[in-house]
């Protein structure tokens, strides 16, 4: 039973020496990326193409309407042209 304890008190302490290891890793990985320039343009990129996104979604919605019309009238002047059987 003493063993078994000792194994699990190991099996902790390792896991807990790779725990640490990486949050030290994250954080220095962090403090990279709050001193570099490239994170914040990437982010300054990323508004700019969802402002784009946003203006060409409510440009086809507002002529969602008037193509679906135009659409319609050439529907019922095609088969208005058809002969009937």
């Amino acid at each position: 039973m003493g063993e078994r304890i000792v194994k699990a008190q190991l099996l902790i302490l390792s896991f807990m020496k790779k725990v640490r290891s990486a949050a030290a890793k994250l954080s220095r990985q962090a403090r990279l990326l709050a001193r570099s320039q490239r994170g914040g343009t990437a982010v300054e990129y990323a508004m700019i193409v969802a402002v784009i996104v946003l203006a060409v979604a409510a440009a086809i919605s507002q002529t969602a309407g008037v193509n679906s019309a135009i659409w319609a009238n050439v529907s019922t002047s095609f088969a208005a042209s058809m002969p009937a059987d």
